[in-house]
């Protein structure tokens, strides 16, 4: 070696070896980097496969929850048809002013009940992505009108007198 002469035997030796032990700790710490990211990858997979089973079962919870409102709904709105019709037919009758109140609060009470069941269907349908838009013209004084009449009874029971005063000059129709 033609270094040798100049720094010595031992200065070349020693060098040698501190090159050779920083060789070997850059390649202690490369193998320490890659099996870290190995590590690392694998559990970023793992975690992964973990998130997709848990949104599987979270679709698969969901999907059953929406079959079951559907069902629910249409089960309950069928009887509530029967009650509603038979309510109708009750109508028909020859009814004194207080009978026919009552039955009007009682048609008003099961079509709030009709609506709800058909709101819970529609919450599955949204949640499905089937719901379909429909607008339509409410009389605002019509539905105060069957609010006031619904608690009604309530307010009877509590001692309470319910009046209804509607402004005139508000607008009734609303979309």
């Amino acid at each position: 070696n033609i270094y040798t002469p100049l720094i010595g035997l031992d200065t070349l030796r020693q060098a040698t070896l501190i090159g050779a032990g920083l060789i070997a700790l850059i390649g202690f710490l490369v193998i320490l980097v890659i099996e870290r990211s190995i590590t690392f990858t694998l559990s970023i997979r793992t975690k992964n496969a973990q998130l997709r089973a848990a949104n599987q079962r979270v679709e698969e919870t969901m999907e059953a929850r929406s079959r079951f409102f559907a069902w629910m709904s249409h089960e309950i709105r069928t009887p509530m048809t029967g009650i509603l019709g038979m309510l109708e037919q009750l109508g028909l009758s020859k009814l004194d002013s207080d009978q026919s109140w009552l039955l009007r609060t009682v048609q008003n009470s099961a079509e709030s009940l009709i609506t709800i069941i058909n709101d819970i269907l529609d919450f599955s349908k949204i949640e499905a992505g089937r719901l379909d838009q429909e607008i339509l013209d409410v009389d605002i004084v019509d539905v105060v009108e069957q609010v006031a009449h619904s608690m009604a009874p309530v307010a009877a029971d509590n001692d309470v007198i319910l009046h209804l005063r509607i402004d005139p000059s508000i607008q009734t129709l609303y979309r």
